[in-house]
């Protein structure tokens, strides 16, 4: 989908996303409400709203958004990208534990799936974040060295990259962990 708006944005010092220009991701938001209405691909367009609620930082109409397009979806990519999105949501939030519980159970969907399977990296990823938020800096590095393991076989530079950020964020931490 052509969204004629900035929704680019940057990894920050705390390894959230930071739009690029928030005025240009709110408006790209009123765009997708409007597709909303016209779309035969609602969950698509839910996800992507969550998503971009999410990251300017509206962690509970993203939770709502989210929760919206996983009662419609009846595809299971769909779904699994759209739980990741509520996983992270949750995390953004607060809800920790409803967090950390839907990582966990994309993982064993991810690893069982084998159709889901290409989600795996960013589950790893985006639990390695949660975790090193919740000060488990030890599991959140075996979650990003899972993680770049896989973006190494995908060979997508732009997943590698992001990566890298995140195992350098660790090295920054006062309790080395080998």
């Amino acid at each position: 989908m052509n969204i004629p708006y900035n929704i680019e944005y940057t990894i920050g010092e705390d390894l959230r996303e930071v739009p690029t220009s928030k005025e240009e991701m709110k408006l790209a938001i009123l765009f997708l409400e409007e597709k909303e209405k016209v779309t035969e691909d609602l969950t698509k367009i839910l996800g992507l709203k969550g998503e971009l609620q999410r990251i300017i930082g509206d962690s509970k109409k993203s939770v709502s958004t989210l929760k919206e397009a996983l009662k419609i979806s009846n595809d299971e990519k769909n779904r699994v990208a759209n739980k990741l999105r509520l996983a992270i949501a949750f995390h953004f939030d607060g809800q920790m534990e409803k967090a950390d519980a839907l990582f966990l159970e994309l993982i064993q969907i991810c690893l069982n799936h084998e159709d889901t399977h290409s989600y795996l990296d960013f589950v790893f990823q985006h639990r390695g974040k949660y975790l090193l938020q919740c000060g488990d800096i030890k599991e959140a590095k075996n979650c990003f060295e899972k993680a770049m393991k896989l973006r190494l076989k995908k060979g997508n530079h732009s997943l590698i990259n992001s990566t890298k950020v995140c195992l350098s964020k660790i090295k920054s931490f006062p309790i080395h962990i080998d």
